[in-house]
């Protein structure tokens, strides 16, 4: 299974801040590149962001972000509820891709 993420930042000067991230995805064999709004023309910025999960070509689960979000918070809290959602998704993302492709 092919898996590609984007992230979405307003400006480069945060691209710094991804770096580790970055390496953590592909390092575990997800693609992952970075899409700076602040560098898209105007009219591709109207609006809100859809965040998708497509596994095996089959578009598993989408939602909308605000592209005008503020920096990550980092505080150990947040963190750990971040992960704990985060892997609650991969788990909906898992059961959505063996459901759709009949996997035991």
């Amino acid at each position: 299974m092919k898996v590609r993420r984007l992230f979405i930042v307003p400006t480069p000067e945060v691209l710094d801040d991804l770096d580790e991230t970055l390496q953590e995805h592909r390092n575990a064999g997800i693609e992952a590149g970075v899409l700076v709004l602040s560098e898209l023309p105007s009219a591709i910025r109207v609006g809100e962001t859809p965040d998708i999960a497509i596994l095996d070509g089959e578009l598993c689960f989408e939602n909308k972000t605000d592209r005008r979000l503020p920096p990550p918070v980092r505080d150990r809290e947040h963190v750990l509820h971040r992960t704990a959602w985060r892997r609650h998704h991969q788990a909906v993302a898992t059961a959505c891709h063996q459901q759709r492709h009949h996997l035991p």
